[in-house]
Order: C-alpha cells, then sequence, then structure tokens
C-alpha cells in the first residue's frame, strides 16, 4: 500500500499545493472581480497564487496569495477608453481598432513595470500553470517562460480570436461577434456584415494585433519564444464566463469551460444605515449606473439635462453612481454617489428598475435579483448584451447618443408598469440556477484537472492544424464550382456550337449577320481548339457571303478573334480571307469597303506577323485606295457619296495605326505614306479633314524627325475655312507645336523659315477667329498660345503676338475671350527673359485696362490680377501688380469693389511683416474705407463676411512656402537667361494653388 501511496504521492502534491500564476491586464474592475473569486478559493486550498491585476484584493487572511500591483495603467487606459468611445460611435471598426491600439500599449508598459520584470528575470521562479486573459495574448509567453500549461480566461463571451486560440469552430455568418450588434434574425444583409466582420478581425489580428504581440514579447522576454498564436493553441483549457442562459448558443469543445452566473457575486454585500434608511422609506427606488468605465463626460450636456429632467418627474427615488458627485440642479429625489453595493442594492425589495451600461456583470447580478433593465451601451460587447436583453424581453435598449427626454421616461415607466419585464427575468433566474455546480466549483475542478494533468493535450482541437482555406470549405467548394463548369463547358460544347454552324447557315442575312457579332464571344468562351475545327469553316463562308451587311460584319468577327487564333490559321485561313474581302469591297459599292477602313488598324496590328514584305505592300496600296475612295480619280466610285465619305473619314482615324504599321514594316515606304495624308489633308470633305486635324499630333508624334514634311499641311488645316477642322485642330495645337519644336522644326532660340510660316499661319486664323462669333473656339486657341513661349523665341512671340494679344484683352468683345487673353499675355510675361519687354507688358496692361475709363476693362484687370496670383510668386505680384489693385478699391463702381473684397484674403495672405510694412498699412487703409466709408449693401455684406472668414481662415503653410519657392526659384531662372518650360494647366485648373493655398 506504501508503493500505491508513494506512486500517487506527487500527483497529489501537485494538485492540492501548485503554484499558479494568474494574468489578469485589463485595467478594468469588471474584468478582474470575475476570476477574483477563484484566485481566493484557489489560495485557500493551498495553493501558491501570484497574480498581476490592476485591482487588487488586499485581504489578510489570504496567506498564499501574492498581488502584483498593476493599478498604474489606469491612467493610460482611462485616456484611451475617451478615444475609443468617440471612434466607436463612427464605426465598429474605428472602435475595435482603437481598442487594439490601446491594448499593445498596456501591453508594454505593464511588461515594462519593475515588479514584473523582476518575476521574469528571477531565475529561480517556478510555477505549475499560467492562467491569462486571453484579450492581450502577449502575456501568454509567460507559459512559455515558465514551461507549464496554459489556461485561458474571459470575462465575457469571447470575441472571434478568443475562440480561435483554443480551435473551437465558429461560422463567419452566424455566430456573431460579442463585438457586434445582436441580431436575432439571420438576414442575408446581417451574415454578410458578419462574414466582413470576421474577416476584418482575422486581418487585423495576423497582419498588425499579434505581430505587434510577438516583438514585445521578444523585446520583454528574449528570442526563441513562439508565435502567440501557436502558443494559444497550446492552451489546455479556455474558461468562459457565460451560461447557457445569456450568451451566443455554440458547439463548444470540452475544454471551453463555462463559468458565467454565480461567480463573482457576494451574497453578504451590504448597504450602509443610511442607505437603507432611504430605501426602506421610499415608494420604490431607481438604480443608475454606467459601470467602471464610462464617465459623466460621456455623456453631452443635452442628454445629462434630458436625464435629469425625466428623473425629477418621478415620483421614485434615483441612486446615480456617477464619477462626481457634484452636479448642478439636481432634483431632490436623486442621490449621487461614486460607489454604491451594487448587488445589495439590487437584491432590495422596493428596487423598480436597473439602468445600466450593459456590461456583462451587471447583467448577471440583475437576472440572479430578478430586477428589470434599460440598457444604454457605449462600446465594446455592450450593445450586443443589451439589444439581447431587449430582444429576450427583459428589458429595453435605448442610445446614449442624441436621448430625448420624452423618449426615456417613456421607456422607464413602461418597464416599471409591465409586468412582463420582471415574469421574463424569474423564467431565466430559474433556469440559470438549475445547475449541477456552481460556476466557481467548475472551474476549481477543471483547474485543478489541468494541474493533475499536467495540460490537457488530449483535448487539443483537431482544427488547430487546419488551413484557413480547408476551414472555411474554400478548397471543396473549388472542386465543387470545377465540376460544375467543366459539366457546363461539356453540354455547352455539345449544344452550342452545332446552333451556331446553323445560324450561320440560315436564310435569312439578317439572321447570318447577327451571328458573325457573337462568333468572338463564343470563341472566346470554347477556346481555340473549337474554332480551328467548325467555327472557322462558317465564318470564311460567311466571308464570302452574297450579302454585303453579312461581309462587314464578318470583318469585325475576324479582328475579335484574333487574340485567340495561332500564326499559322492567321496566315493560312484569315489572311487570304480578308484579302478576299478587302477586293470585293472596292470593286462594288459595298459598306465593307467603310467597316475595313474603320478596322484597317486592328487588321494589320492583328496580322503584323503573319506578314510577308510584299503583302505588307499590298496592304498600303489598299489603305491609299481606301483614302481616295469616291474621288474622281477612283475607277470603283460608288453611287452613295455618303458611304465613300464615311470610308475616307475610318481611313483618316487609322493613319496613326498605318504609320505605327509602316515605320516598324517597311520604313522605307514612308514618303509614300505621307502622299496618302496629303490627300486626307486636303480632302474635299470637311468631316475627313476635320478627322485627321484631330489626329495630326499623333501623326506628327510618329514621323519623328521626318515630321518637317507635314509642316506645310499643318499650316494648310490652320488655314481651314471650316470651324469644324479648326475645332478638331485646336485642342492639340500646343502639343502640335511643342512636338514640332522637340523635331527641329520650331526652334525656343532662332527664328528660321518654319517658325515665321507658322506663325503667319496662327496669326491669320487668330485673325479669322476675331471676325466670327464664335468665343469659344477663340478662347480655346488663346488658351493653346500659352505654349508658345515653349515653341518659339520669346522675341518673336513679343514682336507679333503679344500687341495682338493686348488689343484682344483692351478691345475685344466676348469676356472669356478677353480673359483668356490675359492670362495668355501674363504666361508670355513670365517666360520672357528680356526685362525691357517684360516692363513694356506691365506698362501696357496697367495703362489700358487698370487705367481705362471702361467698367468691363477695368474688370478685367481685376481677372488678370487673379490669375497673376496663380502664376507669379508672391514678391513678383506685390511688386507689380498689389498697388495697382488696391487702387481699384476706391472705384466709384460698386461691382468693382465688390470684386476687390472677394480678393483681400489673398491679398492679405501675401503679407510678411516687415519686409511688407508699407502694403501692409495701405491694405489696412483699404480694409479702413470699406468699414468706415462704403456705402452699397452688397459690398459691405461680403466685406463682413470675408472679415469673419479670414478670423478662422487655416492654411497648409508647408505647401504654401513650397510653393512660392517653387516659383521664385523659376523667376530667378528665367532673369537669368535660362529656358524653362511652359505647362499648360487645363482651364479648370487655373485657380489649383489659389484652392490648396489661399483657401
Amino acid at each position: 500500500m506504501k508503493y500505491v501511496f508513494a506512486l500517487f504521492f506527487p500527483i497529489l502534491s501537485l494538485s492540492s499545493c501548485a503554484r499558479i500564476l494568474g494574468v489578469m491586464p485589463i485595467p478594468s474592475y469588471s474584468h478582474q472581480i470575475v476570476f477574483q473569486p477563484l484566485w481566493k478559493e484557489l489560495s485557500l486550498r493551498g495553493h501558491q497564487v501570484t497574480t498581476l491585476t490592476t485591482d487588487l484584493i488586499n485581504e489578510p487572511n489570504l496567506v498564499n496569495l501574492t498581488e502584483i500591483d498593476l493599478s498604474f495603467i489606469y491612467d493610460i487606459w482611462t485616456r484611451d477608453l475617451r478615444k475609443i468611445i468617440i471612434l466607436n460611435q463612427k464605426s465598429f471598426f474605428y472602435g475595435f481598432a482603437g481598442a487594439i491600439r490601446s491594448m499593445i500599449n498596456i501591453l508594454d508598459k505593464e511588461l515594462q513595470n519593475p515588479q514584473v520584470q523582476k518575476l521574469l528575470n528571477d531565475k529561480s521562479s517556478k510555477f505549475d500553470l499560467v492562467m491569462a486573459e486571453y484579450a492581450i495574448p502577449g502575456m501568454f509567453a509567460f507559459a512559455t517562460r515558465f514551461n507549464c500549461p496554459l489556461i485561458l480566461l474571459s470575462s465575457l463571451d469571447p470575441t472571434s480570436f478568443g475562440y480561435e486560440f483554443i480551435g473551437n469552430p465558429i461560422h463567419p455568418a452566424f455566430d456573431t461577434d460579442v463585438m457586434r450588434p445582436y441580431e436575432e434574425k439571420y438576414t442575408l444583409f446581417g451574415r454578410l456584415k458578419s462574414v466582413l466582420h470576421f474577416l476584418f478581425v482575422k486581418a487585423l489580428n495576423t497582419f498588425s494585433y499579434f505581430p505587434a504581440n510577438d516583438a514585445f514579447i521578444k523585446k520583454n522576454f528574449g528570442d526563441g519564444y513562439p508565435p502567440v498564436l501557436s502558443i494559444g493553441n497550446n492552451a489546455s483549457a479556455f474558461f468562459v464566463n457565460a451560461n447557457t442562459v445569456f450568451q451566443k448558443i455554440l458547439p463548444l469543445f470540452p475544454n471551453v469551460v463555462q463559468i458565467g452566473g454565480k461567480l463573482h457575486r457576494n451574497d453578504t454585500a451590504q448597504l450602509t444605515k443610511e442607505m437603507k434608511t432611504i430605501l426602506d422609506n421610499s415608494k420604490g427606488f431607481i438604480y443608475f449606473s454606467l459601470g467602471s468605465n464610462a464617465k459623466t463626460t460621456d455623456l453631452s450636456l443635452e442628454t445629462q439635462k434630458a436625464i435629469m429632467e425625466t428623473f425629477s418627474e418621478l415620483p421614485y427615488a434615483v441612486f446615480w453612481k456617477l464619477d462626481s458627485d457634484h452636479f448642478s440642479n439636481k432634483p431632490p429625489n436623486v442621490f449621487i454617489m461614486k460607489w454604491f453595493p451594487q448587488q445589495a442594492i439590487l437584491k432590495h425589495p422596493k428596487i423598480k428598475l436597473f439602468i445600466t451600461q450593459g456590461g456583462r456583470q451587471s447583467i448577471d447580478e440583475a437576472i440572479a435579483s430578478n430586477v428589470p433593465m434599460i440598457g444604454l451601451p457605449f462600446y465594446a460587447d455592450q450593445t450586443y448584451n443589451v439589444q439581447k436583453m431587449a430582444a429576450q424581453g427583459f428589458g429595453l435598449s435605448l442610445s446614449y447618443v442624441n436621448l430625448k427626454k420624452g423618449e426615456f421616461k417613456h421607456a422607464i415607466l413602461e418597464v416599471i408598469k409591465n409586468p412582463k419585464y420582471r415574469n421574463t427575468l424569474k423564467e431565466l433566474s430559474d433556469l440559470e440556477n438549475d445547475q449541477p455546480m456552481t460556476g466557481l466549483e467548475r472551474a476549481l475542478w477543471w483547474t485543478e484537472y489541468v494541474l493533475r494533468h499536467r495540460g490537457a493535450k488530449h483535448l487539443r482541437s483537431p482544427y488547430l492544424d487546419v488551413p484557413l482555406y480547408q476551414y472555411l470549405l474554400l478548397d471543396v467548394l473549388g472542386v465543387c464550382l470545377l465540376v460544375i463548369v467543366v459539366v457546363v463547358y461539356v453540354i455547352v460544347k455539345r449544344e452550342v456550337v452545332p446552333l451556331a454552324q446553323g445560324l450561320c447557315q440560315d436564310c435569312h442575312p439578317e439572321v447570318r449577320s447577327a451571328i458573325c457579332t457573337q462568333i468572338p464571344y463564343i470563341v472566346q468562351g470554347l477556346g481555340t481548339t473549337m474554332l480551328r475545327g467548325d467555327l472557322l469553316a462558317s465564318l470564311v463562308e460567311l466571308g464570302s457571303d452574297d450579302n454585303m451587311y453579312v461581309r462587314s460584319a464578318s470583318v469585325s468577327a475576324i479582328v475579335h478573334i484574333f487574340p485567340y487564333t495561332s500564326l499559322d490559321v492567321k496566315k493560312t485561313t484569315l489572311l487570304p480571307l480578308i484579302k478576299q474581302l478587302c477586293d470585293k469591297a472596292l470593286k462594288h459599292d459595298d459598306l465593307t469597303a467603310t467597316t475595313i477602313a474603320k478596322e484597317i488598324g486592328k487588321i494589320l496590328d492583328g496580322l503584323q506577323y503573319s506578314l510577308t514584305v510584299p503583302e505588307c505592300l499590298w496592304f498600303l496600296t489598299f489603305y491609299k485606295r481606301l483614302s481616295t475612295k469616291g474621288l474622281n480619280n477612283d475607277e470603283f466610285k460608288g453611287s452613295d457619296a455618303s458611304m465613300d465619305v464615311t470610308c475616307r473619314q475610318q481611313a483618316a482615324v487609322n493613319f496613326p495605326a498605318m504609320t505605327s504599321f509602316v515605320y516598324s514594316t517597311i520604313p522605307t515606304q514612308i514618303d509614300s505614306l505621307y502622299s496618302t495624308f496629303k490627300d486626307l489633308a486636303g480632302d474635299p470633305c470637311f468631316i475627313v479633314r476635320k478627322t485627321i486635324a484631330g489626329c495630326i499630333h499623333e501623326i506628327i508624334r510618329l514621323y519623328d524627325s521626318n515630321s518637317k514634311i507635314l509642316k506645310s499641311d499643318f499650316v494648310r488645316l490652320l488655314q481651314d475655312d471650316s470651324e469644324e477642322v479648326l475645332y478638331s485642330l485646336i485642342p492639340h495645337l500646343g502639343t502640335t507645336l511643342e512636338l514640332l519644336c522637340e523635331f527641329q522644326t520650331l526652334s525656343r532660340v532662332n527664328v528660321n523659315p518654319a517658325t515665321l510660316e507658322i506663325g503667319r499661319a496662327l496669326l491669320k486664323c487668330q485673325y479669322e477667329l476675331t471676325t466670327r462669333n464664335n468665343w469659344r473656339l477663340s478662347t480655346m486657341f488663346l488658351h493653346q498660345f500659352e505654349r508658345l513661349p515653349n515653341c518659339m523665341p520669346s522675341d518673336f512671340i513679343h514682336q507679333h503676338f503679344t500687341p495682338i494679344l493686348l488689343t484682344c484683352a483692351a478691345k475685344g468683345r466676348a469676356r472669356p475671350v478677353r480673359v483668356q487673353a490675359v492670362r495668355t499675355l501674363l504666361i508670355f510675361l513670365r517666360y520672357n527673359g528680356k526685362e525691357m519687354q517684360r516692363r513694356w507688358i506691365r506698362e501696357n496692361l496697367v495703362a489700358q485696362l487698370c487705367r481705362s475709363d471702361s467698367y468691363y476693362t477695368r474688370l478685367i484687370y481685376i481677372k488678370l490680377c487673379a490669375a497673376a496670383m496663380d502664376i507669379f510668386s508672391d514678391n513678383y505680384f506685390k511688386e507689380y501688380f498689389y498697388q495697382n489693385l488696391l487702387d481699384l478699391a476706391v472705384d466709384p463702381v460698386a461691382n468693382i469693389r465688390l470684386c476687390i473684397v472677394n480678393m483681400i484674403m489673398s491679398l492679405k495672405q501675401m503679407l510678411i511683416l516687415p519686409d511688407d510694412k508699407q502694403l501692409t498699412e495701405r491694405f489696412n487703409t483699404v480694409l479702413k474705407r470699406y468699414t468706415d466709408d462704403e456705402k452699397d449693401r452688397d459690398v459691405i455684406k461680403a466685406f463682413q463676411l470675408k472679415t469673419k472668414e479670414m478670423k478662422t481662415y487655416e492654411v497648409n503653410k508647408e505647401e504654401y512656402k513650397k510653393e512660392q519657392k517653387r516659383r521664385r526659384d523659376e523667376e530667378d531662372r528665367i532673369n537669368s537667361g535660362a529656358k524653362v518650360s511652359v505647362l499648360l494647366l487645363p482651364k479648370k485648373e487655373t485657380s489649383r494653388f489659389t484652392t490648396i493655398n489661399r483657401g
């Protein structure tokens, strides 16, 4: 017998006097109080218990309990919690991410605590079991440090990643996380949100939270520790403060131990004499507590007022647990204290209602005491708890945000006077009490079970070793989907191809034409095998069809199947078919020619690597014939002139593609191709000329150094009589001129013959536009002139273009044209390297615009100044524009003064003391004049509004300074003779820097 006793003695001694480390790092009394009875009972049973806790028990009789005080962390948590509550109002995702950041901060600070460091570094310290709160997994490393089993703890129903540690399966769509709102019915949208929530939490933990915990383990524990997820996966058990009465109904593994309900309750709690007297003498009372974390400041002043006014109208006493007992206008029936014995109050027979934030422990205590509730949730699991409470029928849920008096009072009276809430609670309380053992007894048994067996590896979940894609059945779904696709493919292959072949041979040309448009989609779906065998033969038949609409549709079909055909098929089948279609198209009055002209670029691109040099020359010759189809020298001139024009137009559209083809295959024929361009640019129909004008910049880019030969045709297009041609040419005029300069047709340094010829053409075009009434086209043309400094010498621009633009600005008719003219003049001014010419421009702008007798012309000068703020640096503007602009502040016309008022914020932004002392004095004089002497009511109103805006105005100073420095540096380079390129901005972006830098 003694040998048997000797054999089992180590096991008995291990479970009866074990060394246990409890790690409770979260600074919240509601988290700590749940497991305090467990620490007490374990120590009373003879175990040596050491706890890391933020809330000490401090009972002298517990000689086996050692507590390491972490209460210093409350200062950090209180600050972070306020931010989390605010973020949670925006969205759960913001709130959860904020909580994660706070948990990481808590882990770092607690591990740096001297007492914790001493425990870590004490090599003589040994423990037989570590019990750690799961929410901060970095603390799991204590189990690895002391080489002992680990039990996870949760003071509430865990989140999804809590169950993930232990390997307990959860369904992303149905097992709603307690951090999400409660949903009684699983709608499609609700399940979708639940899955997205699961994936969000999974991603945040995997890529942010867990790696951060691993980093702090390495920092404080050292190298060689496994990841927190691996440590958590090897936990022996998971103690969860939940029960079947008020929790998610889940399939649970044996080592997920529910200890909820009665674990933390204190049946010996007593009321003070004063409290007991007040409660006994009342007609009934309401207990109001927002828990240990929420503060008065979390409630808006309007909400606090609504609560107080509601309480003042009730016939009941109100006991309000509040972090501040100083509250103005407190009704006589409201008693405020920083602490109440909550469990004792809830057991008092005269209690009518418990108003709670929805913490798990508070709800458990209310259920046990049969007290109905109203919930005002703030964050974390509180929303879930309160909404489930309302769904189960023993309370109501309200939002503390914008809480209204009438709503609050109605809810209070409903819960107090309607007996259904208490009846429901009675049923739940009976269910909760009907258990074989208490939560504490269950926790003690499992703790000693793990101690006796040195862990519970036999209960480890098999799902922990399964990849996520297998856990979510994605591989199974993938196989099922693949099978379905294969089956559908086989069915379609058998049915669709014969059907398509039948339609290709239909007696109606409309049907044959329609099926041509669908062949590319069929080929794309079935692959190249079916094309070679069946559909290709049908496509050849359609290309030889008697009906021109069918042949035309077959051309488009051929183009769209190029990506799915091999080089061999292109050479042997498609190339002969296309050449056959091309021959027929030119010899007949046929729509096919127009379609081929439209697709010729794609045809040559698809066949490029299949063509020999003779075949390339054949296609070039064919393209030339397309580009002259219907003209006098065309031997196959059709009867429908409009169809011929469309054919030539489509040929013009594809001229850039044809140029690229010739350069890459037969570059010696580029001069031959130019004759085609010349014909298109001089086509008798303006539609063709318009099309070639719209792509001339692309053609010049492709011709590269050979683009000099295009100069005369460009000049001819500039002098075209058709506005439609100019509408197509002018939007790309600046780019075209810059390309001509890049390829040395034009020069920024010297005036060559090409510069003179193109300059005369531009001036003539400008003159023609001024004689017409198309102000939009004129404005667009002047806008393109802003690129001239990139293409021509500044002397040439100043001599020929500046006077024209100055006249246009001073005497033009349409205001948009005049405004664009002054902006272009400012560009000329900025990029002119000669001070004498710059001074001439500035003096004439002032003399002809600012000093003009015409109100409209002076208004143009204000527009000029607004543009100058976008173009020049503040220093340049203050030197040459600022004073003249302020002179207009006393203009006799109110509209002029109104425009100046709208600019005062930008003007003030420029002034820097003491450098601009004189300008500042002048500016203040203008402000005083608006304040004291202004009579026009619109000007006064605008001035008052701008003055108010200036007081609250904020500017991105770094961006502003950076932009101003860039402008000053550029001006210095121009003054030193450097050639700086002009960037042409779209007209709507001209105030970009004003928006960024001047509000």
